[in-house]
């Protein structure tokens, strides 16, 4: 792979993410097309089997998949480790609530949500732990919106 020739760690899956090293350049390819949502992967993970998104090529489902937390986290390390004093910027993305939003699948949504309510907590955590929370802007922002607030209120209160 050329990235690998070019010094970067190569990670395919879950397992190698974890593993791979805080002081290279990292790229992660988790499988072809969209990443399974938090649902399917801690939920319904069956829901895998049905698909053919393995990121090698081979003809089979990727299903050590790692989530929005573990990447996040792993980049904070990699991108603390290689950016010393300089500091870091770094984008994680949860847009899969929006796209589950679209197709009016609440459940997936909800869990993807709550999948990037447990990452910016993690996120705060480890910045703290790596004592650069105070030196850090944190910001939680979304392009547009939807009506899940409605559907989330109708859910909890029932009116």
């Amino acid at each position: 792979m050329e990235f690998a020739k070019k010094g970067y760690s190569v990670s395919l899956n879950k397992t190698a993410l974890s593993a791979a090293p805080n002081d290279k350049k990292a790229l992660g390819i988790f499988c072809k097309g969209n990443l399974p949502v938090w649902l399917d992967r801690n939920i319904f993970p069956a829901n895998l089997d049905k698909l053919v998104n393995d990121p090698a090529g081979a003809n089979r489902s990727a299903k050590d998949l790692p989530g929005l937390k573990e990447m996040t986290l792993k980049a904070i390390d990699v991108l603390h480790t290689r950016g010393g004093k300089q500091g870091f910027f770094l984008m994680s993305e949860a847009a899969s609530i929006d796209k589950q939003m679209h197709s009016l699948d609440y459940d997936r949504a909800l869990g993807d949500l709550l999948e990037l309510d447990d990452t910016v907590r993690a996120t705060i955590e480890k910045l703290r732990s790596l004592k650069i929370l105070e030196d850090t802007l944190i910001v939680v922002s979304a392009d547009h919106g939807h009506g899940f607030g409605k559907f989330f209120h109708f859910l909890v209160t029932g009116s």
